[in-house]
């Protein structure tokens, strides 16, 4: 964090003035994980991920900084530093926990980071009974508007 007033030189080396802005009772992000892992609501282990892969970028943003332009940072960071899928994964996934906390407890009127990597839907399968229904409903059908229905069903191809 800037000291109130202090200067720095910005990209296209004009100066500029950074200022402190933090509001009394707002945490930053770092400092909230920290909490959630003292009162236990996160164990150490999640905190040890955060603290190495998040903390560097978000560790500093207040709470309430912390939206999808944030989370798109993360990954283009990770993603830079070729960090594995799984682990991008769930780093998301806690961040999103945490901020879901935040939620909860009132110190946050929404998630503002679950357009990226939020939750999907749960996908719903046919049974092989429903599925020779369906198929049999798709072959009696003159127009043939089931027929990448099946040849979807057939491959494991999602249809959206």
């Amino acid at each position: 964090m800037g000291q109130e007033g202090s200067c720095y030189i910005r990209k296209d080396n004009r100066r500029g003035h950074s200022y402190n802005n933090r509001k009394k009772n707002e945490p930053t992000f770092q400092e909230w994980v920290t909490e959630l892992t003292a009162d236990q609501t996160i164990d150490w282990r999640a905190y040890d991920k955060l603290k190495h892969y998040v903390f560097p970028i978000l560790g500093e943003k207040l709470l309430e900084q912390v939206d999808c332009f944030a989370i798109a940072e993360l990954l283009l960071t990770w993603q830079k530093k070729e960090v594995m899928l799984e682990t991008m994964q769930e780093l998301i996934r806690l961040t999103h926990q945490t901020i879901d906390y935040a939620v909860e407890r009132g110190l946050l009127l929404e998630n503002l980071c679950t357009s990226i990597g939020g939750n999907k839907p749960k996908l719903s399968f046919l049974s092989v009974k429903d599925q020779s229904v369906f198929k049999q409903i798709v072959v009696e059908d003159r127009h043939n508007t089931g027929r990448a229905a099946i040849i979807s069903m057939n491959t494991g191809l999602p249809i959206e």
